[in-house]
């Protein structure tokens, strides 16, 4: 069955491309009936393909224009010259919130095609999406969490005079930082795909974000990658106190008088930290202490609030190391 491409099938098009669908069923090979001139602009590989085609007697044709049969499945291959020929939809793909997913395969076109300007679009999209600093990833959190509170109280339709942003989906977008060679943003990605591949609270806010994560597509090897790096998480915890912050040990503490009140509030803080860690780690890095700690004195408050500041930084600082990206 041939069928034809419904927005790229063009009547004064000189050059069809034939591509097999992996969504249509019986197996269909769909034509794109484009312009030579229009895809050479953009690649080198498609000029040499295209003179091959016409250069060969009696090659084969369709609809009085010469055929070239592509290896590329028909999904992908509409995405790619949809951008060719379309900018303003690139942006409205590149905009989307499941950019990643969609332009994944794209990209893996343009690398084939050597068509350099998709790929460096993706690469920026990436950039700006994913934060590099605590206080970014704090930011985009916030941002995150009130977008998820408007959705659940259905009032996604009221303009909020601002833009919140939330983390794009992270498996997407840890193939398609590999695929574009972005990867900078890898330890961040893995870091809230920890987090959000835990199983979810029915209670939880983010529960509401219906943000769905592509695991399927995460590779196997990925999968070791976030078990090694809970491991590892855990060991640096479990080592901290002793070695980096001997304040927030169960056993001592240097801004007061040491009264059982205080040594208490520290273990409980401790312990808290150790509950967001089990939970997926992310919590634990805009968690802050809370109003309500009445049986601290206000010198180990100030000085405990510094030391979850500073263990907080800390393990941020060693995200890369956690899965596996530094020694």
């Amino acid at each position: 069955q041939v069928l034809h491409d419904p927005d790229l099938y063009f009547q004064d098009g000189n050059i069809a491309l034939s591509a097999r669908s992996q969504v249509q069923n019986p197996p269909t090979h769909v034509i794109f009936r484009v312009h030579q001139s229009i895809l050479v602009k953009h690649s080198q590989i498609f000029d040499d393909m295209f003179n091959v085609a016409t250069a060969t007697v009696n090659g084969p044709q369709h609809a009085g224009v010469p055929l070239v049969t592509m290896p590329d499945e028909a999904e992908g291959l509409r995405e790619l010259l949809m951008f060719l020929y379309d900018p303003e939809y690139f942006s409205t793909v590149l905009n989307a919130s499941d950019f990643a997913l969609r332009l994944l395969v794209p990209c893996e076109l343009a690398r084939k095609y050597f068509i350099d300007w998709i790929r460096t679009k993706a690469a920026e999209r990436l950039l700006r999406s994913w934060p590099d600093t605590l206080g970014d990833w704090r930011r985009l959190d916030g941002e995150e969490t009130r977008l998820v509170l408007q959705r659940a109280a259905a009032r996604a339709d009221q303009p909020l005079g601002f833009q919140l942003r939330e983390f794009p989906e992270p498996v997407s977008s840890i193939l398609l930082a590999r695929e574009c060679n972005v990867t900078i943003i890898l330890p961040v990605a893995f870091l809230y795909l920890l987090h959000r591949s835990v199983e979810p609270d029915p209670n939880d806010l983010y529960a509401a974000a219906e943000q769905r994560i592509e695991l399927e597509l995460l590779p196997v090897i990925d999968g070791l990658r976030l078990f090694q790096a809970r491991q590892r998480m855990g060991t640096w915890f479990a080592r901290y106190p002793k070695k980096s912050s001997p304040s927030l040990s169960t056993s001592k503490i240097s801004a007061c008088d040491g009264t059982q009140a205080c040594k208490t509030t520290v273990a409980e803080v401790w312990l808290r930290l150790s509950e967001l860690l089990a939970d997926g780690c992310c919590n634990m890095l805009t968690y802050s202490l809370g109003e309500d700690m009445k049986d601290i004195c206000p010198g180990c408050k100030t000085k405990l609030a510094k030391e979850v500041s500073l263990f907080q930084s800390r393990f941020f600082d060693n995200v890369p190391r956690f899965f596996g990206f530094q020694e």
